[in-house]
């Protein structure tokens, strides 16, 4: 089964079970979060279940296929991505949980990836833009045998060549964006799907495709813009690029980037935050050389909230393991008003291995966390 939850201000906790936490669950990277009657709010204060929604706040859907992405409509409905051999799988849900009849069938839209020459398709992320349409995210893969250097030397078994496709809110094909409703992205080597990926739709109608560190900008129509930041000119996170392995990178409102890092040219491993002009440099004015240490080891998402503040997510390796949600002011400098000296620390309750995190600071200034994790 698949299960889609919403939560809200009702003092009812709901405690997921270890057989839970390995289900796949549908949730949303934007959903709106509706504003708490009472003022303040703490990483540990437990959110109840939106009884409203579905059966005691908990959609369940039947099937086998795994979710891949959710997003989250201007007007409430959710988007959900899977995959079934070589179709895509959107479903869109109404505002209490049920299928949306008046999207594909039975509220289930079935796209066919184009395949072209490829050997195989993954569907990887869906967004939803303010006026209804979808753009789906794609790798294309071909297989290849060739030894590529970055961070390691490792043996890459596959070529995958990244496109967008979008959709009309009707589920029908754009042919006004990009060639014919596709736009190309990127062309990478690896042996599977980087986990730390996303699709995020700017205020101009345009859309981000981020892979890890590195960000794409689309137009609205589908055109490669801002190709500073595609060449990441001064993304690095010290004098050591090959020790710099990228978690998954924010876009701020002034075009910027914040891009998080975990460094292993130091001993031990430290977590640096790296913030970039819409230029694509380097922002001087952030701590060093625009380059901010925080707090944790393996640095994974990055988040910037409404008034500009700085978010990182990192995790402190230990038996459990350890979020930290760091806040840095605008100069780069731990935000000792937040938290305890910028630092909120979470501890799961069980033993884990965390596999992939996303961070979000909803409107009220409250960070939410994302994850999928495994117990042993």
């Amino acid at each position: 089964s698949v299960t889609a939850t919403r939560t809200g201000t009702s003092t009812t906790t709901h405690t997921p079970s270890p057989t839970e936490t390995t289900t796949p669950s549908m949730v949303p990277s934007a959903t709106p979060i509706p504003p708490s009657p009472t003022p303040g709010f703490n990483l540990g204060q437990q959110i109840g279940l939106d009884r409203s929604y579905g059966i005691n706040g908990i959609v369940w859907r039947p099937g086998a296929l795994t979710v891949l992405d959710a997003d989250a409509q201007v007007d409430g409905k959710l988007l959900v991505l899977q995959q079934d051999g070589l179709d895509a799988v959107i479903t869109r849900l109404n505002l209490d949980g049920s299928p949306d009849a008046s999207f594909g069938a039975g509220g289930v839209l079935r796209l066919t990836l184009p395949l072209t020459d490829a050997a195989s398709a993954w569907a990887a992320n869906v967004a939803a833009s303010s006026d209804g349409k979808i753009t789906l995210a794609l790798a294309r893969i071909y297989p290849v045998s060739i030894d590529v250097c970055e961070h390691v030397c490792f043996h890459a078994t596959q070529e995958q060549r990244y496109s967008l496709i979008q959709l009309n809110a009707d589920g029908t094909r754009d042919f006004g964006f990009g060639n014919a409703g596709e736009a190309f992205a990127l062309l990478r080597h690896d042996t599977a799907l980087p986990r730390l990926r996303q699709l995020v739709r700017k205020a101009n109608g345009g859309v981000m495709f981020v892979i890890e560190g590195q960000p794409i900008a689309f137009s609205a129509s589908g055109q490669l813009e801002d190709l500073d930041h595609h060449m990441l000119i001064q993304a690095a996170c010290g004098a050591t690029p090959a020790a710099c392995y990228a978690g998954r990178a924010a876009v701020a409102s002034n075009g910027g980037l914040l891009i998080p890092y975990m460094d292993t040219s130091t001993a031990p491993i430290t977590s640096k935050l790296v913030r970039l002009t819409s230029a694509g440099y380097a922002d001087p004015a952030f701590d060093l050389d625009g380059r901010a240490s925080v707090t944790g080891q393996w640095a994974m998402d990055a988040a910037v909230d409404a008034a500009g503040r700085s978010y990182a997510l990192t995790v402190q390796s230990s038996n459990p393991a350890q979020y930290l949600i760091v806040r840095v002011d605008a100069a780069g400098q731990m935000d000792a008003s937040w938290g305890a000296n910028g630092v909120i620390t979470r501890t799961p309750g069980y033993r884990t291995d965390i596999a992939e995190s996303h961070l979000e600071i909803d409107n009220l200034g409250r960070p939410f966390i994302a994850d999928v994790m495994s117990n042993r």
